[in-house]
């Protein structure tokens, strides 16, 4: 896993055999929270075709909806959150920012 994009205090996307992550953080509200969802077919293309602006109008709906239910089902923090903090450490070490 590697960090291919990021926008400072709001998101990172990663991407791993082919498919693309979207790590965001949260902070605007009274308890901040993170959430890591695998992009769907659809948001891989609107990314392709709406670069970083596309995922930070995703990051800001998914910020919006909070660690609801319906998104719970998406967020796979549990799963590959060391994961992605290894490649964001990683990638922070390396220097200069990756373009996507």
């Amino acid at each position: 896993m590697h960090v291919v994009a990021h926008d400072p205090h709001n998101w990172f996307l990663l991407k791993e055999d082919g498919a693309l992550y979207l790590d965001v953080n949260s902070g605007h509200s009274a308890v901040g929270f993170c959430v890591l969802i695998r992009l769907t077919e659809e948001e891989a293309r609107r990314y392709r075709e709406g670069g970083d602006p596309f995922l930070s109008a995703l990051a800001r709906d998914l910020q919006d909806r909070g660690p609801s239910a319906a998104l719970a089902e998406r967020n796979l923090n549990g799963e590959l959150g060391e994961a992605v903090t290894e490649a964001v450490v990683r990638w922070r070490a390396s220097g200069p920012s990756p373009s996507a």
